[in-house]
């Protein structure tokens, strides 16, 4: 018993396996609603980062320059993390925020069939016996003066012995086996995020300065480019910090100075 719920355990967990390296199968994609319908490049899964889905965390990534791609949401037994870096890195997305509330578990039992090969059996049968051959033989001899016969005889005898093997298999045997099991259920939330590059679009009053320090009185080290793309690194009441063409700074927020 302990065997076949062994090989049970090994088959349950590579046919999930397979199951959720398929996209259609994956349920972070047959739950999934797309938000952002722009292609983004695919990423690395293994350089995805997950993070606790919450207000707090999805608030500091928005701040951050992110916008959310994609969400999911779906009830199944435990959805290993790894399937949602999967389906985070066909989106382009290297952030995703996740969590998962138990609702509840399921028992029962289920009836395996197990099936016995037939034994094999092999059957030796030896013959012997003992061989005995007599011959006999008659000769004559004529000539004008006389006339001659003779009589012989001969005998052969022997031991004879013979082994012959035959293999003999029983029709294989099937036995039922009963084995509990109990599954727990979640319901299951991603937000996916993809870093969005922005612009300022540009008008008679175009700003586009980076200042050095978010201060009204700071130092000017450069002006965007009319609709060129930049960065956003963060984000306060009063400024943008962006990266733009390498250079890190600040945006005064106000009228002209409104991302895209």
């Amino acid at each position: 018993m302990r065997k076949l719920l062994l090989l049970l355990t090994i088959t349950f967990f590579f046919s999930s396996c397979g199951a959720y390296l398929n996209k259609k199968a994956n349920p972070y994609y047959f739950g999934m609603n797309i938000i952002d319908n722009s292609k983004y490049k695919k990423t690395k899964s293994k350089n995805v980062e997950i993070y606790d889905f919450s207000s707090s965390n999805l608030e500091y990534f928005l701040k951050k320059g992110y916008v959310i791609k994609a969400k999911s949401s779906f009830r199944n037994t435990f959805v290993h993390l790894s399937w949602a870096q999967l389906a985070a890195s066909k989106l382009g997305s290297d952030v995703i925020l996740c969590k998962k509330d138990y609702v509840g578990t399921t028992s029962g039992t289920m009836v395996i069939p197990w099936r016995i090969p037939g034994e094999t059996y092999t059957a030796t049968s030896t013959t012997s016996g003992n061989i005995s051959l007599t011959g006999h033989s008659r000769s004559s001899i004529a000539s004008s003066n006389a006339y001659a016969t003779s009589n012989t005889s001969s005998a052969i005898s022997g031991f004879h012995s013979s082994t012959t093997t035959t293999t003999i298999t029983t029709p294989d045997k099937y036995e039922l086996y009963t084995v509990p099991y109990s599954k727990d259920y979640y319901d299951q939330y991603a937000l996916f995020l993809v870093k969005k590059y922005y612009w300022l679009p540009y008008h008679d009053y175009y700003d586009g300065i980076i200042y050095k320090d978010a201060k009204n009185n700071s130092e000017k080290i450069g002006t965007i480019e009319p609709n060129h793309y930049l960065e956003l690194l963060d984000e306060t009441r009063g400024h943008y910090k962006i990266k733009y063409n390498g250079v890190i700074g600040y945006l005064h927020k106000n009228e002209y100075n409104t991302l895209h």
